[in-house]
């Protein structure tokens, strides 16, 4: 289904408001050094949601072989 332009004009706007409440919260923690991975990713969980909700998207994963994921990225080795 195609938006009409008031609707994309509300996406877009509503696109940005979510990106702008996720990023100058994570800006100011990183700036003071209070910056925590678990709310940065929890922030960026939201705001995937969020965006995919606001344009009428699901999303299922589908894991046939049942890998199991790392749920942290592996320290890097030199």
């Amino acid at each position: 289904m195609k938006a009409g332009p008031i609707r994309a004009l509300a996406i877009i706007l509503e696109s940005i408001w979510v990106t702008l409440r996720i990023s100058v919260p994570t800006i100011w923690e990183v700036y003071r050094g209070r910056y925590r991975r678990a709310a940065g990713d929890a922030r960026l969980r939201w705001w995937s949601r969020r965006l995919l909700a606001l344009v009428g998207l699901s999303l299922r994963v589908v894991n046939p072989n049942r890998v199991e994921l790392p749920t942290a990225a592996a320290p890097a080795s030199s």
